[in-house]
């Protein structure tokens, strides 16, 4: 019985640091996949041709945030709480969702010249999260060294 406990144990500890490894990468595709997503979406723009509604249709996660945000606007909410509502979805730092809630309040009756001003000083701020994000990935063999060896540790002390 006592060498089931030290499995688990040493399992469980195994697998937070796993776990939080994981989160860590998640973490830096999603702010990659909204860098690339954001460029898309300023060529987009630039071109004229696709509105704000037909942009939020595509996929991916800076679309469903729009989509989100078009939503909330839709069913009558202001631009500020449309924001605040269709971040809630996204898991990000405090710069990068404070970043996000000003580009996307007023951007429906924003014109292309301002688009453009809310996306380039948008662009830095998802810059700085992604060399963060990246930091953190990095991170990510430590951590889950550290749950392997606290695991193995405890293992050691309970036998």
């Amino acid at each position: 019985m006592k060498a089931v406990g030290i499995a688990l144990l040493f399992g469980l500890c195994t697998l937070f640091g796993f776990r939080t490894a994981e989160k860590k990468t998640v973490r830096l595709k999603t702010v990659r996949a909204m860098l690339l997503e954001l460029q898309a979406f300023s060529d987009a723009i630039m071109t004229g041709g696709e509105t704000l509604q037909r942009l939020s249709e595509r996929s991916g996660v800076f679309y469903s945030l729009l989509s989100a945000y078009l939503k909330e606007l839709e069913q009558g909410k202001t631009e500020t709480e449309a924001a605040e509502l269709a971040l809630e979805t996204l898991n990000g730092t405090g710069d990068v969702q404070a970043a996000l809630k000003q580009f996307l309040t007023g951007l429906s009756g924003a014109s292309g010249a301002a688009l453009r001003g809310r996306i380039h000083s948008l662009m830095p701020v998802l810059q700085a999260a992604e060399t963060a994000a990246e930091a953190e990935a990095g991170q990510g063999r430590v951590f889950r060294c550290i749950g392997v060896l606290i695991g193995a540790g405890l293992a050691i002390l309970l036998m």
